[in-house]
Order: structure tokens, then sequence, then C-alpha cells
């Protein structure tokens, strides 16, 4: 499981034993703070004891439920978003040496959004007309077919038609 927290043991937080446990798997979080009531300090961390336990509370019969302090919530964000730093900048040094240069994607990539900004935003483009349904499927009929070039043109001015 993950470290969340710093902790003097080798406790871990794993998703598959709070399934089994109903909660109980936040292990590293319950080992950072003790005497807090729930053992998923953040939303995403099921506690299926913990929802039963303030169930409880609402009816009054347990109280004094210890709620996770803010300073430890703050410490986890900042662990983690160490943690994604420290694994991004190892991903670099790990292209810069491969030897992957991304100094000309660096400069295609304004240029080419630029270019679609401004296309998107254009208001000289004149769009073609949308066709209707029914038409479409015959155009489309047409020259699947290839009856395009088989069509007669119609007669103009005095002429008779030729047979």
């Amino acid at each position: 499981g993950k470290r969340r927290f710093k902790t003097d043991d080798d406790s871990r937080n794993s998703f598959i034993l709070t399934l089994i446990t109903l909660g109980e798997g936040w292990h590293n979080n319950h080992h950072r703070f003790q005497s807090c009531t729930r053992n998923g300090f953040y939303w995403w961390e099921i506690d299926p004891t913990y929802y039963g336990l303030k169930m409880m509370s609402w009816t009054g019969l347990i109280w004094g439920l210890k709620p996770v302090p803010q300073s430890i919530l703050d410490e986890g964000a900042h662990a983690d978003h160490h943690a994604s730093v420290a694994a991004a900048s190892a991903e670099r040094a790990a292209h810069l040496a491969a030897g992957h240069d991304y100094s000309s994607l660096r400069r295609i990539v304004p240029v080419a959004t630029a270019m679609a900004v401004a296309t998107a935003t254009s208001s000289n483009v004149v769009a073609p007309k949308k066709a209707e349904g029914p038409a479409i499927r015959k155009d489309l009929s047409e020259e699947a077919h290839g009856l395009n070039a088989a069509k007669p043109t119609p007669p103009t001015g005095n002429q008779p038609p030729s047979a």
C-alpha cells in the first residue's frame, strides 16, 4: 500500500483491506493521528465504520467524535504534492538522459495553437450550407452507383430532345 504520512512504523494504506475491514485499511492514516474517529481522512477514502459511528452520534448513542485536524489534512496534501513533483522530475531526468529532445515540439505547439484559435475565431470564414436529410442520402447513393454521369441534361431553348 501507500504511505502518505511518514510515521515511525511500517503502516500503509490499502484500498483492498479497507473494503474487507470496513475502513480499517487506511492504516497509515490511523498511525499518523490515532485519536481521530475516522481512518479515511479524505472524501475518497471510504470508511464504513466511521459512517456507522457518525449515524450513532446523530441519535445521541455516542458523542465526542474527534475530527481530523486541518493541519494533518494539509500535511497529507503536501506529501502527495511532493511525491507528484518528485515523480515528474525523475521522469524528465530519464527522458533527458535518454536523449529525447522536445525543443522542436516546444516551438511547434504554440504556433499550432495560435493557428487553431485564429481559424476558430475568424469571422471571415463562410461555412457551406448544410444539406438537408433526404438530399444527402440521394446524392451519396448516386455517387456510390455512378448515376451522376448517366443523368440526361434537360433540353434548353427550342431544340428538340435528341434520341
